[in-house]
């Protein structure tokens, strides 16, 4: 039986997966709220560190900044770029090159204050100041519950900030899985993740949806064999994920799923 229209094609989708920032939240802002946030970690926990080198940092990071009193401002993220695409193992390996090269410290020491500064990044960074949800979220989930289709994350983000999001707008208790980078060998565009939801499920993956606002997130859907729904910000995104994308949307409103309806939480 096929339960899902999107762009006036009929798909028969027994589970539904989900990125999380971008695709369920607006991106700009919790990337311009985390960057700031590894900007004061680094003011704390290193303060011996030139503010010409942070600044050639957040740049280097794909992160567009301006100085006001002397203070770094974070002002935009390049969705292209190293903070947004890679998951956080990558951005603290490619952080740690960069300040063992422009601090002339050895790899050991650079790696260790890197992570230092990513973990307290983390405290401070507010999450719920950070969140924008994009259109039809969260009432997606409620009309998957409704429609008695099964729904989970797979995300490059942690599991604790995978459930505190969620719990922010609706429930992480509803989530049939959340698969992060600590489950996988291999993150996005890799299909491990999938094939991780598909073990776990065992559903074929002909019926699996993933839906994600990144080229590499539609790339993960084909590499696995599932419908690959591109829901992006920008239209430069859009054109990357042309001919990966199966189906390419706006919003999340466009996914008309049978017996689905809108529901209040």
């Amino acid at each position: 039986m096929r339960n899902v229209r999107i762009n006036g094609h009929e798909y028969d989708i027994r589970l539904f997966v989900f990125d999380k920032d971008g695709l369920m939240f607006e991106s700009r802002q919790f990337w311009i709220e985390l960057a700031q946030a590894r900007v004061r970690a680094v003011e704390q926990n290193c303060p011996r560190i030139p503010g010409h080198t942070v600044e050639g940092w957040m740049t280097f990071a794909g992160v567009s900044w301006t100085t006001e009193h002397g203070f770094l401002e974070v002002t935009d993220v390049d969705p292209t770029g190293i903070l947004a695409v890679a998951p956080v193992p990558e951005e603290i390996i490619s952080s740690a090159a960069y300040f063992a090269d422009h601090l002339h410290m050895d790899w050991i020491r650079s790696r260790e204050m890197v992570r230092d500064i990513f973990e307290r990044g983390d405290r401070l960074f507010d999450l719920a100041s950070s969140l924008k949800p994009r259109p039809g979220f969260p009432d997606i989930l409620c009309r998957l519950r409704e429609a008695n289709i099964p729904y989970g994350v797979a995300t490059s983000d942690t599991r604790e900030r995978v459930e505190q999001s969620l719990d922010l707008f609706d429930s992480h208790k509803y989530l049939k899985f959340i698969v992060t980078l600590d489950d996988v060998e291999r993150g996005k565009p890799y299909p491990d993740m999938l094939q991780l939801i598909q073990n776990k499920t065992r559903i074929p993956m002909e019926q699996i949806a993933m839906l994600g606002d990144s080229f590499v997130d539609v790339e993960m859907a084909r590499a696995a064999g599932t419908l690959g729904i591109g829901i992006p910000e920008q239209e430069s995104m859009r054109q990357r994920m042309s001919g990966i994308a199966d189906e390419i949307i706006t919003s999340l409103d466009e996914i008309l799923i049978k017996n689905g309806k809108e529901c209040g939480i």
